[in-house]
């Protein structure tokens, strides 16, 4: 699955989507990934997805 993201904040909303992302992926595929529009952006989901244990979801940078 690929989820866009314009950007990335560090909320409980966001923390639990990250869980339950997470846990889908555990059951029905190993790999997600997080498109996101800038080099920053993708370092702070790799700070945040690092902050919630988060091991099945990737960071690209793609063009908006």
């Amino acid at each position: 699955m690929i989820d866009r993201k314009w950007a990335v904040v560090n909320r409980p909303r966001s923390r639990a989507q990250i869980l339950r992302q997470s846990e889908v992926f555990a059951h029905h595929r190993p790999i997600g990934t997080w498109e996101v529009p800038t080099p920053v952006e993708k370092i702070k989901a790799l700070k945040l997805l690092k902050q919630m244990s988060s091991t099945n979801i990737q960071v690209k940078v793609v063009k908006p």
